[in-house]
């Protein structure tokens, strides 16, 4: 899970994270983004564009806007969890 938290970063911000995190990661299988707060300035356009940027992603699953991380209720995945996803039906299950 990345960590984008609400104090300032912007999406420019979050589209350097997600490059750092996708070096370091060895395969990843998916990609899990919760909502980004309103002062980071993310819009689905903005997304896009940034997930775009990164030829792994158009291979794996990518699902955002999702309820967890810094949000209510506060659920947290941790880092290397297996979980099993169901794109069509938006279903995750820890």
């Amino acid at each position: 899970m990345l960590e984008f938290a609400d104090d300032g970063e912007t999406w420019l911000d979050f589209s350097r994270l997600l490059a750092q995190v996708l070096q370091l990661a060895k395969r990843p299988r998916a990609l899990l983004l919760g909502r980004f707060p309103k002062i980071s300035q993310m819009t689905e356009q903005r997304l896009l564009y940034v997930l775009d940027k990164f030829p792994i992603l158009k291979g794996i699953p990518v699902m955002y806007d999702l309820d967890f991380g810094h949000t209510q209720p506060i659920f947290t995945i941790p880092l290397g969890q297996e979980v099993w996803l169901d794109t069509d039906e938006l279903v995750i299950k820890v």
